[in-house]
C-alpha cells in the first residue's frame, strides 16, 4: 500500500473509530469526541478535506453523507473503495448528493 492510500485511509479510519458506527445518520454529534494525541493529524486532515462535506465528526450535512452510516462498517465497502473514493471520486449509489 503507497503511502498517498495509507494517509487517506488512516485519517478516515482515525476520525470514524471514535465515533459510534451505530449512530443515526440523522442525529448530530453534540460535542467532540475525545481524541488521542497521536490521532490529531489525521482528524485534522479529515476536517481540512473532508468535513466540508461530510460533516466536522463525520455526521454528514447538506452537502454529503454521514460516513457514520452501517453503509460504511468495512463488510459493506472495502478499504480499498475508501481509497478510491477519497482520490478518485465515485458515482452517487447510496445517496442523492451526486457524485463525489
Amino acid at each position: 500500500m503507497n503511502l498517498g492510500k495509507k494517509f487517506i485511509l488512516i485519517s478516515l479510519f482515525t476520525l470514524v473509530s471514535f465515533v459510534s458506527l451505530e449512530a443515526n445518520a440523522e442525529e448530530k454529534v453534540a460535542k467532540a469526541p475525545p481524541v488521542p494525541f497521536q490521532y490529531g493529524l489525521g482528524v485534522r486532515n479529515f476536517q481540512t478535506f473532508c468535513s466540508e462535506c461530510h460533516g466536522e465528526w463525520a455526521e454528514g450535512s447538506d452537502k454529503g453523507p454521514p460516513l457514520l452510516h452501517p453503509y460504511y462498517k468495512s463488510s459493506h465497502h472495502s478499504d480499498d473503495a475508501f481509497y478510491r473514493a477519497a482520490s478518485q471520486g465515485v458515482t452517487a449509489h447510496h445517496w442523492r448528493f451526486g457524485n463525489m
